[in-house]
């Protein structure tokens, strides 16, 4: 059975390192580096001569650091609570 995932996104050139995931019993195996390695040797061989990615667990950074990738920016992340009431009717805006 699959214990990793991780998916490739091809934008022409430029590939995006996606949805990488390793069940928590078989972590610290070096599963995710070695998907990481094999997504980019894909998109070589196609290919691709960028590559990004998104994380903010700190062992998939470290990941990607090991592999020669580097920090750009910090994502912040926002989110505004709705301000209607259940059953009230609510504007375009407030959804």
């Amino acid at each position: 059975l699959p214990v990793a995932t991780g998916m490739l996104h091809f934008l022409g050139p430029v590939c995006g390192l996606g949805t990488g995931s390793v069940l928590p019993e078989h972590r610290g195996l070096g599963i995710q580096r070695a998907l990481l390695t094999e997504r980019i040797r894909i998109g070589f061989g196609r290919g691709a001569s960028r590559y990004f990615a998104f994380t903010e667990n700190p062992a998939s950074a470290r990941n990607l650091e090991q592999l020669g990738f580097r920090k750009v920016y910090d994502q912040v992340s926002w989110v505004r609570a709705p301000t209607y009431t259940a059953g009230s009717a609510a504007t375009a805006e407030e959804r």
